[in-house]
C-alpha cells in the first residue's frame, strides 16, 4: 500500500464528477456490513460525506474532484479493500494543525466509541454536502474546522484566522484532506478548554471524541505514543514532520 502523501499548497480548488454505479450485489453487500457494523455499533450514523475521485496540483493549486456519498459506502470500502464498491470509497475530511506558544502541536486519541477508537491524529472531521450542493468552498471547510476544534477541543476559533497548509492524499481508500493551521495558543490554555469540554460532555451524559490529548515537538518519537492498543494514523508523521522541521513554514 503506497504510504499517505502531504502536498503543500495554499489553495484548494473542487469539481464535482460522477462515479462509475454500483452493481444491486454490491449495493446489497453495502448494506449487509452496514447492518452488522449497527449491531456492534449503534452509535454509528451513516451521514452523508465528500468522496473524494482524484486531486492533482498544477500551477500552485490542488484540485479535487469529488462526488457524493455517504458513511456506510466509505466503512465498507475502508474494511473491505479486496472488495472495492465504485471502485473505493474514501471521504474529504479537514486536519487542524493547532499549535502552541512553546512551539508543540496538538494532537488527540479518539474515544473507544468512536468509528476509530484509540486512533491517534489531528483535530479534524468529515465534510458533508446538502442534497442540491454541487460546490465546496473554502468557507464550507472553515466552517468544519471550526465546528470540529469546538467539538474535539473546547475552543473556539475565528474562521478568517485560518491558513490552509496542505492537503493529506491517502490511497486506499483515497481519501483527502485538506490541513489547516491556527495562530499559536498557550498549551495550558488548550488543556483547560478541554478539560472543561470533557466535564461538559460527562455532565450531558455525551462520549467526547478525544479521550487525551498529546503535545509534540520536533524531538518527539510519533511512535512512543502508540501504546494499549493505540495507533498513530498513517499521515501524522508527514504532515507533523512538515510542519515542526519548518517552524510552521511549510507552505
Amino acid at each position: 500500500m503506497l504510504p499517505a502523501e502531504f502536498l503543500p499548497t495554499s489553495r484548494v480548488a473542487f469539481v464535482r464528477g460522477e462515479p462509475i454505479p454500483a452493481s444491486d450485489a454490491q449495493e446489497a453487500a453495502v448494506a449487509a456490513h452496514w447492518r452488522t457494523a449497527l449491531e456492534r455499533n449503534p452509535s454509528l450514523f451513516n451521514g452523508a460525506l465528500v468522496s473524494p475521485l482524484g486531486a492533482c496540483v498544477h500551477d500552485g493549486v490542488c484540485t479535487v474532484r469529488w462526488h457524493r456519498s455517504d458513511f456506510a459506502h466509505y466503512l465498507f470500502s475502508r474494511q473491505n479493500p479486496d472488495r472495492p464498491v465504485i471502485g473505493a470509497t474514501g471521504t474529504l475530511f479537514v486536519s487542524i494543525i493547532v499549535p502552541t506558544t512553546d512551539g508543540e502541536l496538538i494532537l488527540g486519541r479518539m474515544s473507544q466509541q468512536t468509528s476509530a477508537p484509540s486512533v491517534i491524529q489531528l483535530p479534524g472531521g468529515g465534510v458533508s454536502v446538502g442534497p442540491d450542493q454541487t460546490q465546496i468552498s473554502h468557507s464550507d471547510l472553515t466552517a468544519v474546522a471550526v465546528q470540529e476544534t469546538s467539538e474535539e477541543l473546547g475552543i473556539t476559533l475565528d474562521p478568517a484566522g485560518l491558513r490552509t497548509r496542505g492537503v493529506i492524499k491517502r490511497h486506499s481508500p483515497p481519501d483527502i484532506g485538506v490541513v489547516f493551521s491556527t495562530e499559536p495558543r498557550a498549551r495550558d490554555s488548550i488543556q483547560a478548554a478541554f478539560a472543561a469540554l470533557r466535564l461538559r460532555d460527562l455532565l450531558a451524559g455525551i462520549v467526547s471524541e478525544f479521550d487525551e490529548l498529546f503535545a509534540v515537538s520536533p524531538r518527539t518519537d510519533l511512535r512512543s505514543l502508540s501504546g494499549r492498543g493505540d495507533h498513530v494514523i498513517d499521515y501524522l508523521p508527514v504532515v507533523v514532520g512538515a510542519f515542526l522541521t519548518t517552524g510552521g513554514g511549510i507552505v
